[in-house]
């Protein structure tokens, strides 16, 4: 087997529109931190490639996938269905990487000049950073560890409620047994850093990279998201700032060196690929009355938690819960009359362990659904984005991500039957 390995500055210029929060008023004032796209491709015995790529944005939209797929024409032995790109999730990175995304909030805003030449910089980039893994393919070893943490993140509306714990971490070592790279899996929102911060940042991926960064100088290391949807550091951050970044990677840091010293590494590979285009049905919407009932709701909770100098994690569950009833009578106004999504799936099997994508920000339940096999790995955020996408829990939950997700209650159940179809069919099945 050979692996190749780029990474690219994907960082914006100062002053740039924020994702994330729209309670931003202006855009970004400093840098903490670089961002990055992260590519890895990876070649077995007879040839078959694919590549692995996770950037530090907000999410990664189809336009973004087909764009550096039609450039990569000719110039790549890659197939399309033998690409994955993925987004960490970050808060504090640029809104200019999604521009032919889907985006009921705000509809009719036009991006600014400078928004479009990130647009075209981030394409431009990803299809070099591509280019250039190709180009480094060298002979390597790979190995695969599992591991869990639980004090990073919790279920952000119900801290006591199921989360995806699980740590997964893909190295790559050279024959010579160096590490040239690795790639960690965990599900958490990256939103140690608010919507008070105007800071370019990864967010705590970025926090851990450069921990062990300092135990392993000479590795590549990305941060590769999984179905965060419902979890975040709401209810285990301290405070918001870069020192509790640090702090909330450490415990994933020291959970990746505890795997690494017991994996074990090995020098084949047998990839398989494949993408299925799939159609999410867009959600009933209550009507306009009911609607403004559960702002009215909403606030009058806000101010009642408020009033009686409740917990701040409570707080904030309220804001972000009224949030969702506003964006959700938003969204219900520019949806229109759309009845459904088309979006895709993904599975790369390299025979120690499998990727699966899922389009936007799938709630925890879904990946247990689909993580029949402790090597199936979720990935989030990757390939295109489709917003929300809650478990049957989920919607007892009456909270922020109930009121923006445009998805029928059966689009998870289409999600994870599409899912463990092509597991089946790729020979993947328990």
């Amino acid at each position: 087997m050979r692996v190749g390995i780029s990474r690219m500055n994907i960082t914006p210029a100062l002053g740039m529109s924020m994702a994330g929060f729209r309670e931003r008023d202006h855009g970004a004032e400093s840098i903490h931190d670089l961002l990055y796209a992260t590519c890895y491709v990876f070649e077995d015995e007879v040839g078959q490639r694919a590549a692995f790529v996770t950037c530090d944005l907000i999410n990664i939209d189809g336009h973004v996938r087909d764009k550096v797929i039609e450039q990569l024409s000719g110039k790549s032995k890659l197939s399309a269905e033998a690409i994955l790109i993925q987004a960490t999730h970050t808060h504090s990175g640029p809104s200019a990487c999604a521009l032919e995304g889907r985006n009921y909030l705000d509809a009719k805003r036009l991006p600014k000049p400078e928004e479009k030449a990130y647009y075209s910089f981030l394409i431009e980039s990803l299809v070099q950073g591509i280019l250039q893994a190709e180009a480094d393919l060298n002979p390597a070893k790979i190995g695969f560890a599992v591991g869990s943490l639980q004090t990073l993140g919790n279920n952000r509306n119900e801290p006591e409620c199921y989360m995806d714990d699980s740590v997964n971490v893909v190295k790559i070592d050279s024959l010579e047994g160096k590490c040239r790279g690795l790639i960690v899996n965990f599900a958490c929102h990256p939103t140690v850093l608010t919507y008070t911060s105007y800071t370019i940042s990864a967010d705590f991926p970025g926090a851990m990279r450069r921990q062990l960064s300092a135990v392993i100088p000479d590795a590549v290391i990305a941060y590769s998201q999984g179905a965060a949807g419902n979890i975040s550091t709401r209810f285990t951050r301290r405070e918001s700032s870069v020192e509790e970044m640090e702090r909330l990677a450490l415990g994933l840091s020291g959970e990746v060196l505890k795997l690494l010293s017991t994996m074990t590494m090995q020098e084949t590979l047998h990839l398989q690929t494949a993408l299925r285009k799939v159609k999410l049905p867009v959600k009933a919407f209550k009507n306009d009355d009911l609607c403004e009932r559960e702002i009215t709701e909403g606030k009058a909770l806000l101010n009642q938690l408020k009033n009686e100098n409740a917990d701040q994690a409570q707080i904030r569950k309220a804001y972000v819960s009224l949030q969702g009833y506003e964006r959700n009578l938003m969204i219900k106004k520019n949806i229109g009359d759309l009845k459904e999504i088309e979006t895709m799936i993904q599975v790369i099997d390299t025979g120690l362990f499998q990727w699966i994508t899922l389009p936007g920000e799938a709630f925890s339940e879904i990946a247990e659904a689909i993580k029949i096999k402790p090597a199936v790995i979720v990935c989030g955020y990757a390939n295109d984005y489709v917003g929300y996408i809650l478990s049957k829990e989920g919607y007892s939950t009456h909270g922020y991500e109930v009121g923006v997700s445009y998805l029928g209650e059966n689009a998870q159940a289409i999600l994870i039957s599409e899912s463990l179809t092509m597991l089946k069919e790729m020979g993947l099945t328990a």
